[in-house]
């Protein structure tokens, strides 16, 4: 049952991220330029000028992985069908394999530092360098991932970062 489980979610993103690659002239995941371990993005043409990525780390044998991954992926449809939205790339690694064994992603997931699956991260990418990300913890439907992602580039953009510092103490803080 466990197999199936695994087999069913690995379909379903498989699905999910075919259909979105066709829909943008892409054929194959090796069109896809993935992070590198150690927080570099990989510099690759198709997305040479991404500059944010959304990324699903998950457990093959965590359920609440499974019932999550067509969610994730339909969030990065209803993000990608929105023209006025900015470039996102969205990703999954595999932290665990179907039997809690480090997964095929498993350096990534120790770079981002993931304790509990899923987990999902934004990153801001500037001149090939990934930042430590910012962990999403609402609602696991599609509208609030997409919601959660609009405002999170919202206060990142330089012109909304002075107008957040101009309005009072409620500005998001870097801590190291």
């Amino acid at each position: 049952l466990l197999a199936q489980v695994c087999l069913s979610r690995a379909a379903m993103v498989l699905d999910a991220s075919l259909a979105v690659a066709a829909s943008h002239g892409q054929t194959s995941f090796a069109d896809f330029a993935p992070a590198q371990p150690g927080g570099e993005a990989a510099a690759a043409a198709p997305h040479a000028n991404v500059e944010y990525q959304v990324v699903d780390y998950y457990a093959e044998a965590c359920p609440h992985c499974v019932k999550f991954a067509p969610q994730f992926a339909k969030a990065q449809v209803q993000w990608n069908s929105d023209p006025a939205n900015d470039p996102v790339q969205w990703l999954t690694k595999q932290c665990k394999d179907s039997t809690w064994r480090d997964g095929r992603d498993a350096g990534a997931c120790q770079d981002a530092k993931i304790e509990a699956y899923p987990t999902v991260k934004l990153f801001s990418v500037t001149d090939g360098v990934r930042d430590k990300g910012a962990e999403y913890m609402g609602s696991r439907d599609p509208e609030a991932v997409v919601s959660w992602v609009k405002h999170m580039l919202s206060i990142e953009k330089p012109e909304a970062s002075v107008q957040a510092a101009a309005i009072g103490p409620f500005a998001v803080l870097d801590v190291a």
